[in-house]
Parts: C-alpha cells; structure tokens; sequence
C-alpha cells in the first residue's frame, strides 16, 4: 500500500502535527509506503516533502491578496491563503498513490484545493480528525457550540449574530466541494466519532476510531531515581507534573489547575500525618505564563516546553503524576504519554480519560470542571498505597491501545478495505 499524507509539518508545529508525523512513522515501519507533503519541513526524513516556495513575484502577489481578504484573522483560524507552488501538492504522480490522507490542512490548503487534490489522485481519502476544523465553518475547536450540528453562521467565536456571516459561508463552501467525497473519517476517541455522526456535513460517511500511535521505546518506564538526579529534583518529593504547549490556552484549563491545587493544599493541611505541603514539587513543562507560575500554592521547577520527544518521557517518568485539567481537547495525547511512561494520571471526564482512566487502577478521572474532585484524585493518587500498582496498570492499559505496530495494522486494514487489495 502506497499512502500520501497532507499535513502542515511533519511534527514541529504542535500535537496535530506530531500525531501526523507518528502516524507516518509507524505506517512506515511497519512496511507500508509512507510520504507526506507538508508546508513546513522540520525534519530529516527523506520521506517528507515540501512544498515549493512562490517565486518572488507570486510571494509579493499573495501577500496584497491575503492584506485585503475578508476572512476572519483573529478568534477563529479559517483557510488561509497559502503562499506556495500548488503544483507541488502533486510532486508524487497519480499512479504511485493508493490512499490519500489529510491530517491538519487547515492553514496549508484551501477547500478548493482539497477537491483538487482528490480530482487528481482519484483515490479514496482518509482523513484523521485531530480538531472540529473540517466539521465547522472555520474553528478547530467547538467550546460547546453545536452549531456545527446545522450549517453554523452567528458565530459565538466571531460575536457575530449574523446567521449569514463567515461561518455560514465557509460552511456551505465545504458542502459544495466536500461532501460528495470518498472520504473515510478516522478519530482517535469517541468523541469526535459522535461529532462526526451529528455533524451537518459528514454524518453519512463512513468513520473509524484508531487511537494514536505512541513510541513505546521511548515514552516508557523507567527507574525514576536516574531520571529525578538528571533534572535535580529531590528523591524525596512527591511530583506533580502538568503542561501544555500554550499554559494560556483557555482549552487547557489552566483556571482550574489552580482552583484545584488551592483545594489540594487545604487536603495536605488537614492530614498533615500523611502529607505535608513541603513534600510536593510541582513540575510544570510548556511556554511559560508567568501569572500562572507566580499564582501556585506550592515549591515549583519550570522546564518550559519541550520538543524533544525523549527529554519529555524523561520529565513523565520523573514524575508521581500526572495532572490534566484540559476542558475541550480531543487527547491530550498528554495523558496517553503519560501512561505509555508508566505514570498515573487525573484528568476530567472528558477527551480520551474515559478510555483509559480507571479510577485507583490507572490514575483518577474527575467530574467535568469540578476542581475540587479534581483535588480530590490528586490526593488520592499520591497517599495511595497502591502506587506501583498503577504505574504497572497504566503503561498497559496504554500499550495495548497506542502501540505503533498496533495502530499501524489497523491503518492497513482500514486502507486494504478502501482500496479492495488483499496484499500489503
């Protein structure tokens, strides 16, 4: 099987990309023939292709084009206007192609270009859902608004009380060069599964949940003494550990990180037998936000963000666990790493928690938005006698769904049934 992947880069530019990147790596390693073309290249792998560059001319015309349109540039990111060769989305030729895939083209490709690419390969299309942004008129996340549901228009993200205006548009530009396409959908939770059965566009399209490749040799667990002496931090402590690439991003639910630490710290205090306030060092990894880090109840060590994919195993398996406050996220693949490293984890009931959290067994899963029961697992998790346990619990609970050698036989079989070929 001979596959193509779209995607904005092959893995610098945050989650999606990375996801896409993992993908391919696995497809490929498991014998497949993986490419991907991609706007950005970070990478030395000779199997990703950019695109080419707009000669000078061309930059500076799209440049004035991109000033003066009337998409949306702040709130919400609609298509963008790609500054390079669109003749080099088709460097690979029609017939060295089985399987199309798009992961996240949102800011590389407009819709017309979409319908281009299917036109000219003329092969079925898998497409993975990282965000909303293919279900929507333009946003990649939906903060509870279901007007995805109908055709969008009075778009809450753009205060906008036009059911006519961008959103509406952008919307029907999908359903005109879209929705007639061989599109398979693949999610990685359930989630985007049932959003994509409710969704105005795509519910009748055939949809597969494949959870997301991890590297199991990489994000695994190891003696956490090593790890603790690497970055400093005392044997003796109990690690917190939370992140995200953006600590600003409201999705993350960072508000109720704090809210939940505060109620953490009453817990301590009250059982000051079991756990003491000085025992807990909190770690806390991605772009820093400085009110945030100045506002934590307790001793904290800011290791900012980390691209490297084993420096972050290290900082899980140096941690006792792990924390996830996010409210609107379709992983984070966060908390699936997090157990691959053999770490507990608390998170809300949202995202990809309910598929992996046992409570006690594997970490604790919060009510949705309730930091104290947020707290409450926290606590839970570093007094409990059962530790070792979870840790055990944890990485096999998320090897058994994130394995790339897994996750790459199930892609096979999804682009064997497309294609109607039995052989590899």
């Amino acid at each position: 099987m001979r596959i193509v992947h779209f995607n904005i880069d092959d893995g610098r530019g945050g989650g999606s990309m990375i996801a896409g990147f993992r993908i391919h790596k696995a497809l490929r390693n498991s014998g497949l023939s993986s490419k991907m073309i991609v706007r950005f290249k970070d990478s030395d792998d000779d199997d990703v292709l950019p695109v080419h560059p707009l000669t000078v001319w061309k930059n500076r015309l799209w440049r004035i084009r991109n000033k003066w349109s009337s998409s949306p540039k702040e709130n919400i990111p609609f298509e963008d206007l790609s500054n390079f060769n669109k003749h080099s989305l088709f460097q690979i030729k029609r017939d060295n192609v089985d399987i199309i895939s798009f992961f996240n083209p949102r800011a590389m490709l407009q819709i017309k270009t979409i319908r281009e690419i299917s036109d000219y390969y003329r092969k079925p299309i898998v497409w993975v859902l990282m965000d909303h942004s293919i279900l929507t008129g333009g946003c990649s996340h939906t903060y509870g608004c279901d007007k995805f549901t109908e055709q969008c228009g009075g778009c809450p993200l753009l205060s906008s009380s036009n059911d006519h205006d961008f959103t509406r548009k952008n919307f029907l530009k999908k359903q005109k060069y879209l929705i007639d396409l061989p599109i398979t959908f693949v999610c990685p939770t359930d989630g985007l599964v049932k959003d994509i059965k409710a969704s105005a566009l795509f519910s009748q399209h055939r949809t597969e949940r494949i959870p997301l490749p991890i590297d199991s040799e990489i994000f695994r667990p190891i003696d956490s003494h090593i790890v603790r002496n690497i970055f400093q931090i005392p044997q003796n402590k109990k690690v917190i550990l939370f992140g995200a690439a953006f600590l600003n991003d409201s999705r993350k639910g960072m508000t109720y990180l704090i809210e939940a630490l505060f109620h953490l710290s009453k817990l301590v205090e009250d059982g000051a037998a079991v756990l003491r306030k000085e025992d807990i060092l909190l770690l806390i990894i991605g772009n820093k936000n400085p009110e945030l880090i100045k506002s934590l109840p307790f001793q904290h060590q800011h290791l900012g963000y980390l691209k490297d994919e084993f420096t972050l195993a290290m900082v899980y398996q140096a941690a006792d666990v792990f924390v996830c406050p996010s409210i609107d996220d379709q992983g984070p693949m966060m908390v699936s790493e997090s157990m691959m490293c053999g770490t507990p984890v608390v998170a809300f009931d949202q995202g990809i928690a309910p598929e992996l959290i046992v409570n006690m067994e594997t970490g604790y899963m919060a009510k949705f938005k309730d930091s104290r029961d947020l707290a409450h697992g926290v606590y839970k998790v570093l007094t409990s006698n059962t530790h070792d346990k979870m840790r055990v619990s944890a990485r096999k609970i998320a090897f058994k769904r994130h394995a790339p050698q897994e996750v790459a036989a199930k892609y096979d079989l999804l682009y064997r049934s497309l294609s109607g070929s039995t052989q590899p």
